[in-house]
Parts: structure tokens; sequence; C-alpha cells
């Protein structure tokens, strides 16, 4: 094995459980905001969450 190869296999150790990380909390943020407002779409839910973050205001 080259030390490429290997540093592509590291690279892929840490990004793959990274990735399910993001992916995982984004499920659960989602479902935690379903159960409090079920009329919102995820559409919608996604631009409360940026509202929130960057302090945007209707």
């Amino acid at each position: 094995m080259s030390g490429k190869e290997s540093r592509m296999i590291i690279v892929l150790l840490i990004m793959i459980p990274a990735a399910v990380f993001i992916l995982l909390t984004g499920v659960f943020i989602v479902s935690i905001t379903w159960t409090h407002r079920p009329e919102l779409s995820v559409g919608g839910i996604l631009r409360d969450i940026l509202r929130e973050i960057f302090g945007i205001r209707k």
C-alpha cells in the first residue's frame, strides 16, 4: 500500500463518521421540530433554522 492510498483511507475513516453524525443530527433536529410544529415542511424548518442562526427577522 502506498502513502497516497493510506492517506485516502485515513481521510475516508474520518469523513464517513463525520457525514453520518451530521446526517443523524439533522434528522434529530427535524424530528424534534415536527413534534412541536407538525404544520411545517422540511423547507420551513430549514428557513426557521437559518433565521435563528443569522438573526433574520420577518
